[in-house]
């Protein structure tokens, strides 16, 4: 089979190259999958690079969301040859390949209506966005939601997933052209926060001087800093990555003298160590996508052979919307 592998990590274009492979077979508890779409995400960069909190074995088959068909069944599994699926893989074999492994425990049957480019959003963006907002923050109909960096993946997930549930949806990002991009994925209200400052004001003024019940934190640094200021009484921040480099700091007496808490929350870590919790968040966002509750955007679905032009669009910031890499046939074509 055909893949993209990784013997080093270092930037993309130096260290994928495409190969010939061989095609996996799966263990127990797991199932190899014919891939139709593979994701790229912000953390598969990351594991590209060798920055992220997890080393990939190497030689690997980077690459971790995926959708496609079941090829082979390993012993104590139960989803049968065939059926279509969302998953995580399991390194070194990713889903840069076109064939990729996943424990049954970590994969979802869908159906084959479902479009496979917004499909491979739902297993990492709109699962971790599910977790933040009903797990952890618990959100209810007519809360205010702020959302950092929401012409991100996960950004433009909570916004949606927010709306979903009947929230009041604020959204930043940096820039004018990303803060439209959050009111196209469907925010109520758009901030430029160039000027971290601006942000606190529109919280307060859109709210009438009462705060946000949710913030979900993608960027910490200075954002953190101001939705300290404009949390409300009793708001939960729910904090999930660090784009901006910054881990930020929160002193205890805070919590204490303004009454709220900070919260975090680690797909990863629910998948592995929870995965009854994972998998209740991957029906619900599975059925909020056929309902059409949500609607993933994709910025560029490419053919694996541009896998890594597709990754220096992403990390130039070329992309709003999920990037999408198509790597074997499916049903849709």
């Amino acid at each position: 089979m055909r893949g993209w592998q990784i013997t080093r990590t270092g930037a993309p274009g130096d260290v994928l190259h495409l190969a010939e492979l061989p095609v996996p077979e799966p263990g127990p508890g797991q199932l190899t999958v014919d891939v139709e779409y593979a994701g790229l995400s912000y953390a598969d960069i990351l594991l590209i690079r060798g920055e992220y909190q997890v080393s990939l074995p190497l030689p690997c088959v980077p690459g971790s969301e995926f959708v496609g068909r079941v090829r082979a069944c390993g012993p104590d599994t139960r989803i049968p040859v065939g059926t279509r699926v969302i998953g995580l893989c399991v390194w070194p074999d990713g889903p840069y390949a076109q064939v990729t492994v996943v424990h049954e425990d970590h994969c979802e049957p869908i159906a084959d209506s479902l479009a496979g480019p917004q499909a491979v959003s739902l297993i990492g963006n709109y699962v971790t966005a599910h977790l933040a907002l009903h797990r952890r923050a618990r959100v209810q109909p007519g809360d205010v939601v702020v959302v950092h960096g929401g012409a991100g993946g996960v950004g433009v997930a909570g916004i949606q997933v927010a709306k979903a549930a009947g929230a009041t949806v604020i959204a930043a990002d940096l820039g004018a052209e990303r803060a439209q991009a959050c009111l196209d994925a469907g925010a109520d209200h758009a901030v430029d926060v160039t000027d971290p400052a601006a942000l606190t004001h529109a919280v307060r003024t859109l709210t009438d001087g009462h705060g946000a019940d949710v913030v979900l934190d993608m960027v910490g640094g200075d954002l953190f800093d101001a939705a300290r200021r404009f949390v409300a009484y009793e708001g939960r921040i729910v904090v999930v990555g660090f784009t901006s480099g910054t881990i930020p700091q929160v002193r205890v007496n805070q919590l204490l003298l303004r009454s709220f808490a900070v919260v975090g929350m680690n797909a990863l870590t629910v998948l592995n160590e929870h995965p009854d919790v994972h998998r209740q968040a991957r029906k619900a966002v599975v059925e909020l996508l056929a309902s059409g509750a949500v609607a993933p955007p994709v910025a560029a679905v490419r053919a694996m052979e541009d896998l890594v032009d597709l990754a220096e669009a992403f990390i130039d910031g070329k992309l709003t919307g999920k990037a999408v890499v198509h790597v074997g046939p499916s049903r849709e074509e």
